[in-house]
């Protein structure tokens, strides 16, 4: 079994082995050396270029890309891990003028590449660069929930994203999620719209009551508390999933036995840790919170999902993930549900394991249905104040909760978590659905291995 302990007491990783970005001097050198390549595609005639030239431009512009995903990845990594070498301004405003550059540099190359067709003599990683590229409208690279709001501030991203509705009309960011899903957004409107299931769920929450009414803290702490009295270090946990993944497919466990041994697994005891899979080109880098529960167990395997998903698809294409986000998360959701089961099967904790996926069930169909329909509310807002969305936050909350279950001073803001609402709108939806096909694959689980070679 290999030993994670150094990841575990570091809380780091070992971004300066890895990226080689780990002071001021390393990024404005890297920077530099982007820009002289940079500078290399506004010279470049397509028009009357060989099959070999046009070889050797998508090769050399796979390369840009890359360097310019690499430094990316490297910087939003070390902010998040707090390195004192960054400024975050500064760094973030030289990123900001880089990709404009890069734009500007490279658009006369990226039309030809659009409107050319793949000659039968370029390589398959050239036909995929191109396919890559000219879809590439849905990354997902960074879109974790790394960065922490003051009201304010989140009030003011919120003012640059939201258009009041207003007459009925459909939001235009919940139209293109609807559009990305598949769905009829109208439809949709209506799922969402839970005053009559919310109830559905209070029966659920009504057996953490004590008399008579409880504090929503007391009731998440009850909650939670049965699934903390199993428990994992940190080397049991990885171990569990990788012979369960290995069970799947061994290719799947050696996915997670790389990301190990490279360090790209970062765990905390603290509670202020935020949890997620970045998908950089030297490997997907995952970050969590954990305290050695079965919840930990879970999470940590939904991450690991997430990764295997992501490594797939960068064994395919060389540019950053072209991800379908509901797929992503169905992935994560099967994986981390598998993973549960096969613990309850194996140490026969399998009644346990059963509750486990109806806990999940009400946080997955129940919750997030719940934070979508308050995401859904800001759009009918004229004005955007604390105290309104204070009341919108509580007003959803009773719906789901009950009203025997008190929402305390403290609970107000927790609205400020939710910063997939300023990044990645109505990215709640997802959950809902992503569960229910997750569910269908428990049942056949070859069809996830089957999906996955498919990409």
């Amino acid at each position: 079994m290999l030993s994670t302990k150094a990841v575990l007491n570091n809380h780091a990783w070992p971004l300066q082995e890895i990226f080689n970005v780990y002071n001021k001097a390393s990024f404005e050198r890297k920077v530099n050396e982007i820009l002289a390549s940079a500078a290399e595609f506004k010279t470049i005639d397509l028009t009357t270029a060989t099959e070999s030239d046009q070889l050797q431009w998508l090769a050399e512009f796979a390369r840009l890309d890359i360097a310019f995903d690499t430094l990316e990845s490297a910087l939003k990594l070390a902010n998040v891990q707090h390195e004192i070498w960054i400024d975050e301004t500064k760094s973030g405003s030289v990123m900001a003028e880089l990709e404009k550059v890069l734009a500007s540099s490279t658009e006369c190359f990226i039309t030809w590449m659009e409107q050319c067709s793949a000659s039968a003599g370029w390589p398959t990683w050239a036909v995929q660069l191109k396919l890559e590229f000219v879809s590439d409208d849905n990354s997902l690279a960074g879109s974790f929930c790394g960065k922490k709001y003051s009201p304010r501030h989140f009030i003011d991203q919120l003012k640059q994203i939201i258009k009041p509705s207003g007459d009925g009309c459909i939001p235009i960011n919940l139209q293109k999620r609807c559009t990305k899903m598949g769905w009829n957004s109208g439809d949709q409107i209506a799922r969402l719209l839970l005053s009559d299931k919310a109830a559905n769920y209070h029966p659920y929450f009504s057996r953490y009551i004590i008399n008579n009414k409880s504090d929503i803290t007391d009731v998440r702490l009850a909650e939670s508390k049965p699934w903390g009295d199993f428990k994992f270090n940190f080397d049991e946990a990885i171990g569990i999933i990788i012979a369960c993944f290995k069970q799947l497919d061994s290719d799947l466990s050696t996915m997670i036995d790389q990301a190990i041994v490279q360090g790209r697994i970062k765990v905390s005891h603290s509670s202020l840790s935020n949890s997620f899979c970045m998908d950089t080109p030297v490997g997907s880098f995952i970050s969590l919170q954990f305290n050695g529960g079965l919840s930990d167990l879970a999470l940590l395997a939904h991450e690991c999902g997430h990764l295997i998903h992501q490594q797939v698809i960068r064994n395919k294409f060389q540019l950053a993930q072209n991800v379908n986000e509901e797929l992503s998360e169905t992935i994560a959701i099967f994986f981390e549900s598998w993973v549960v089961k096969y613990w309850g099967e194996l140490t026969g904790n399998e009644i346990v394991a059963t509750a486990w996926e109806h806990h999940r069930d009400i946080e997955w169909q129940g919750r997030h249905s719940m934070l979508a329909n308050f995401e859904l509310s800001l759009y009918q807002q004229e004005k955007f104040s604390v105290k309104e969305l204070d009341r919108l936050w509580r007003e959803v909350n009773h719906r789901f909760y009950g009203s025997s279950v008190t929402l305390n001073q403290n609970f107000s803001q927790q609205w400020l978590t939710l910063t997939h609402i300023l990044h990645s709108p109505f990215y709640y939806l997802i959950y809902p659905s992503a569960s229910l096909k997750a569910k269908r694959y428990m049942k056949e689980p070859m069809d996830v291995l089957s999906m996955l070679e498919r990409f």
